[in-house]
């Protein structure tokens, strides 16, 4: 790519940026892709006295997350915002506090150990599926979100949310605020007497508590009972002053992998079911793929490799719909970037949605191809035309377990059922949270499939897990 240097950047203007800012917080992905049209691959705007710069190249993004990574940190809106739950998680948190953080949470996610977790998560996918017996029809956003979220906290601390139901709406209270305070120009004080302000203060008490109970038995007993946590706890950095964590910081870890943790797995895979739905002979060709592997038994770690059918189908959902859409950064110095200068201070948007629905990178950007991502497909791209978890040291660290969770439970799902759209159900809209959801409920229709002998067999695989 040229790096002719663009002085000024092109880009719309508009008095005080106000209209800008308007439509960056009302409509962030079609604000997005029209200056990618209008401007191309390098557009600079103002709201206010900030600067702004989308990037939507793969050697532009490249420059930001690997080549260049230093020269820029999160967002300090952001950090105001999701910080108030997150503190100093590995999402937030820069510099050598992240460096330090990153290796200690490193440590929880070793290969084998995440092996481990595929048992809780087919028994976590069997208890969803026997549940949809005679269903009928089922919202999709509603049926995975909360089996992600049982697998986090089954995974994470050891804990079956059927045990505390609280966990449940205390999350969803803790995105919906997120949602709600990054929409806004200027966020509302914590303190105010609204209702909503109020369930904030409570999710949050709520979840600081059960977290600290559960660090404080898990310090007294310095136990490894097999869960994410427990390695956190047990983590030493080698490479650094030989310590550990502190309570604070293990809280702050365990806050970020239990939200970020369920909430992008969830997202993908009601995007796949959707696009399956919606493509019965795929669906069929898929599911077809996995009984070849799997036959009747449940699934296993093992077997994740061999499932490159459903692995097609979930990249390419996260192509079409991808759960991170837009990644931001802010520059703490000076910085070029495709010949382009960034002043200190400027936001910098990277916008994968604008991406992958881009011709030059895919053929038929807007058709659900999943042969696309057949072996070897991805080694042909540029770098960085593809990146569903990030890259360069920032790269998701719950990659690998994000990656099998996902294969895991897609692969039982069209082992058991068949979707189709429910009645009255069509293409869902697009609505940008803290992931790109679809907006209100995702209604399919199930039909049970395989033998008479299913059953047994899977009761009796269910033991073997």
């Amino acid at each position: 790519m040229p790096t002719t240097t663009i002085v000024p950047p092109p880009g719309p203007k508009s008095f005080l940026g106000i209209r800008l800012a308007r439509r960056l917080q009302r409509d962030v992905l079609g604000f997005s892709m029209d200056l990618a049209r209008q401007y191309g691959d390098i557009v600079a705007f103002r709201c206010g006295p900030v600067r702004f710069f989308q990037f939507t190249h793969p050697d532009q993004i490249a420059d930001v997350l690997v080549r260049e990574a230093r020269k820029f940190h999160k967002p300090r809106r952001l950090k105001r915002i999701l910080g108030k739950w997150d503190g100093q998680g590995l999402i937030l948190s820069d510099g050598e506090l992240w460096v330090r953080q990153r290796r200690l949470v490193q440590q929880a996610f070793q290969p084998r150990r995440v092996q481990a977790y595929a048992a809780d998560m087919v028994r976590a996918a069997d208890r969803m599926l026997a549940r949809w017996e005679g269903a009928g029809t089922l919202d999709m956003v509603a049926e995975l979100h909360r089996v992600t979220l049982d697998i986090v906290c089954k995974t994470l601390f050891g804990v079956d949310v059927a045990d505390h139901a609280e966990i449940r709406e205390t999350v969803q209270t803790l995105q919906e605020t997120a949602v709600r305070e990054m929409g806004r120009l200027v966020p509302l004080p914590d303190w105010l007497p609204l209702a909503g302000k109020r369930r904030f203060r409570e999710a949050i008490r709520y979840m600081k508590a059960l977290l600290d109970e559960i660090i404080r038995k898990r310090r007294a007993t310095r136990e490894d009972t097999g869960d994410l946590l427990s390695m956190l706890l047990l983590s030493v950095d080698s490479e650094g002053d030989g310590a550990g964590m502190n309570d604070q910081q293990a809280r702050d870890e365990t806050m970020t992998l239990l939200l970020a943790g369920h909430e992008t797995t969830a997202t993908t895979l009601v995007w796949a079911t959707w696009l399956l739905a919606a493509h019965p002979e795929i669906q069929e060709r898929t599911a077809a793929a996995v009984a070849d592997v799997l036959g009747d038994r449940l699934p296993t770690s093992d077997d994740v490799p061999r499932l490159s059918a459903v692995d097609m189908v979930i990249k390419e959902a996260m192509r079409l719909y991808p759960a991170v859409y837009f990644t931001s950064r802010e520059a703490a110095q000076e910085v070029t970037i495709g010949g382009c200068r960034i002043p200190p201070a400027s936001q910098v948007h990277l916008v994968p949605y604008v991406v992958y629905h881009d011709a030059r990178w895919f053929d038929e950007p807007e058709s659900f191809r999943p042969e696309r991502f057949a072996p070897g497909y991805e080694d042909r791209l540029p770098q960085f035309a593809y990146f569903p978890f990030g890259g360069g040291p920032r790269v998701c660290i719950g990659k690998g377990m994000a990656t099998m969770e996902a294969t895991l439970i897609l692969a039982s799902l069209l082992q058991r059922y068949r979707l189709a759209p429910a009645p009255g159900q069509g293409p869902p809209e697009m609505e940008a949270q803290i992931s790109l959801h679809p907006k209100g409920p995702v209604r399919l229709s199930i039909e049970r499939r395989g033998g008479a002998g299913e059953a047994a067999t899977r009761k009796s695989a269910i033991g073997a897990t």
